[in-house]
């Protein structure tokens, strides 16, 4: 059998008292098998499964599918159920140069798609992201594509040994 001991602070002078609501059924406390002050911090060990709810996180809003919770100091609990952004992107016809360095600065990483012109066969082409170069060739005389996706605020270039650039376009 488990002691029990109330132990006083000697410091103190207030008065702590125990005391049992009207009722006519018996209750049992059960102290935690663990360090810790009762009512101010709890061990996540300690926490039943599904004790957690959405009432007990004081949540500002009501939930809606497919939104997340967001921290708002200035709500309720401090959470809020709100939208993930989507940044709307658009294929747009961008005027560029072939051998040339362009910052990606949309604040989301873009797809480039690059069509030329080969006036010659084994025709070398390259990318280079942020000083990482990528190698490749056409052999054939012809019209070639490239694609490429670039991070946001990373630098990028094609390189290309053809004499003409038909088309540079960019998801943004």
């Amino acid at each position: 059998m488990s002691n029990i001991t109330i132990q006083p602070n000697g410091s103190g002078s207030g008065t702590f008292s125990i005391a049992s609501p009207n009722s006519n059924t018996s209750r049992t406390l059960t102290l935690p098998d663990s360090d810790g002050t009762l009512l101010t911090s709890v061990v996540q060990s300690n926490i039943a499964a599904e004790a957690v709810n959405e009432s007990k996180l004081q949540v500002s809003n009501a939930p809606t599918n497919g939104y997340f919770l967001s921290a708002q100091s200035g709500n309720t609990g401090g959470l809020t159920w709100a939208e993930a952004s989507t940044p709307t992107r658009t294929w747009a016809t961008q005027t560029r140069s072939l051998n040339t360095t362009y910052t990606n600065s949309t604040g989301n990483e873009i797809q480039v798609f690059v069509v030329w012109w080969n006036n010659a066969t084994n025709r070398v082409c390259s990318w280079n992201i942020d000083g990482l170069q990528t190698y490749g060739f056409s052999t054939y005389v012809g019209e070639a594509f490239s694609t490429i996706t670039v991070p946001d605020s990373a630098t990028y270039r094609f390189n290309s040994t053809s004499t003409a650039l038909r088309s540079w376009m960019e998801l943004r």
